[in-house]
């Protein structure tokens, strides 16, 4: 990559996975990235926002369905993981809040969400939570 020492460049990474990074001129990590233009990078941002926004739908769908089974006052526990989820601004962090409320009380696998098409790194942190409760509840 072509570029001043000076210069804050945007790039995206050259093996084609999604992420933009700025990065300083003389940083090592540039032969691992390829300059793009900042409405590409915009465009990048905006199509990983609309993903992560349907999975917040879908684990807020969820957690609706499958609370409501469970629970003979399911609106009350819902509106409790409604609350949990909505206090964090990141959405990652909802959708995993989501998620572990309904995996902690309900026989939903990890795998399942998995299949649901749910990143590794939010499967992860739910069970990364199941298995703190898990050590909790033993010690």
């Amino acid at each position: 990559m072509d570029h001043k020492d000076d210069e804050y460049v945007i790039a995206e990474l050259i093996d084609g996975n999604k992420m933009t990074e700025y990065l300083w001129g003389e940083s090592d990590k540039c032969d691992e990235y390829q300059e793009i233009s900042e409405a590409e990078a915009m465009a990048l941002i905006d199509e990983q926002r609309e993903r992560y926004n349907k999975l917040l739908g879908i684990a807020a769908e969820l957690a609706k369905t499958r609370k409501a089974k469970l629970f003979k006052r399911g609106e009350r526990h819902l509106d409790r993981l409604k609350a949990v989820a909505e206090a964090f601004e990141n959405t990652e962090f909802k959708i995993v809040a989501y998620l572990y409320g309904v995996c902690e009380d309900t026989s939903l696998t990890l795998d399942e969400l998995s299949d649901m098409g749910l990143t590794y790194r939010i499967v992860n942190s739910v069970r990364i939570l199941i298995e703190k409760d898990k050590l909790t509840t033993e010690q």
